[in-house]
């Protein structure tokens, strides 16, 4: 017999500035499961991710693309202007550049893909001597 219980929070947080800000953050709080009733084995289980606004994301990208790394008194000062967390604006740049890197590997291998079925459909010219051989060989 499995027994499982699970506790969901939800908190919404809405901070109203200059600029309009919100994160939502939701968790799994205890999750504990019970198998025939042997000594109460019970794992926690936390997890939160944040959704960002799209003034929050606009910033960023902009951020993203005058800057791929982002130093540590610059990422303080955008957390602090877009109302997010550092570390926040660190696992974003983090997660923004792998997915820079996978776009560059993808035009890349897609050029190359083009390259190899051009260089496929070159033909090669037959020099002279390769001609009058032919012209030889049909006369006869």
């Amino acid at each position: 017999m499995i027994n499982v219980t699970i506790e969901i929070n939800v908190s919404i947080k809405i901070n109203v500035s200059s600029m309009i800000n919100v994160t939502i953050t939701s968790s799994v709080k205890s999750c504990k499961q019970i198998e025939n009733n042997n000594n109460n084995n019970s794992r926690r289980k936390s997890w939160s991710r944040a959704v960002f606004s799209s003034l929050q994301r606009k910033g960023l990208e902009k951020r993203f693309i005058i800057q791929k790394y982002i130093t540590k008194p610059d990422r303080r000062q955008l957390a602090g202007t877009l109302g997010l967390t550092d570390a926040q604006v660190k696992v974003w740049f983090q997660n923004r550049r792998m997915k820079w890197r996978q776009t560059i590997q993808k035009k890349q291998h897609i050029a190359m893909q083009q390259f190899e079925n051009v260089s496929n459909l070159i033909v090669s010219i037959p020099s002279n001597k390769d001609i009058s051989n032919k012209l030889q060989s049909t006369d006869n």
